[in-house]
């Protein structure tokens, strides 16, 4: 959904900008017809090295015909001549959906539920050039999952709503000799993260 592109500077210190949208239709059984539309801002300073990667600031959005919506931004961020590189970001998702059940024909249900959940998410990590191409960081996964059926329960001893909380501390590292971030014409690109999630 994000696109690219170069754009000339006015100067060594001044900062080239380039701005690129994307939408993008599309239907699903679900959801009914969906727009997707995303945009992205690539900074990189016109004094830097042409296997410099540039950084980059984000953004999208989706509506559905169901009423389902989400959107979110978030950046990727080269600093101190790519030693250190910063991605973080944040969404929320309203997705509402009908539930036949799970599994095979045993656990599918005669009829189906309205089932409406919401989903505020965010993410943040940091990694340090540590040798050669190699980048080792730490960084935080976190948000919740609020569901509820789209009916209203009488029952007392069945809850309204049912919330699981994500909260996780990763590892990531990354192996990256790649010629270029988004359009390489060679290198390896390796990354991998071990997750620690807290008891939700």
């Amino acid at each position: 959904m994000l696109n690219c592109g170069i754009a000339a500077g006015q100067s060594p210190e001044e900062v080239e900008e380039v701005d690129r949208k994307t939408e993008i239709p599309g239907r699903s059984p679900q959801l009914g017809w969906t727009l997707a539309l995303g945009a992205g801002y690539f900074i990189q300073t016109k004094s830097a090295e042409p296997t410099d990667h540039p950084s980059i600031l984000g953004g999208f959005a989706m509506w559905a015909e169901n009423g389902s919506y989400v959107y979110g931004a978030g950046g990727n961020f080269h600093l101190m001549k790519d030693r250190l590189r910063i991605k973080a970001g944040a969404g929320y998702a309203d997705i509402r959906y009908r539930y036949y059940g799970r599994g095979d024909g045993q656990n599918q249900l005669p009829f189906s539920v309205d089932i409406l959940q919401e989903m505020p998410l965010y993410f943040a990590q940091g990694l340090w050039n540590v040798w050669g191409r190699w980048y080792v960081g730490l960084g935080y996964l976190g948000g919740e999952v609020d569901t509820r059926v789209k009916i209203t329960l009488n029952n007392p001893n069945l809850p309204d709503s049912v919330r699981l909380d994500i909260g996780a501390l990763t590892v990531p590292f990354e192996f990256d000799s790649r010629d270029h971030e988004q359009f390489p014409r060679h290198g390896w690109l390796i990354d991998g993260r071990a997750t620690f999630y807290s008891d939700s």
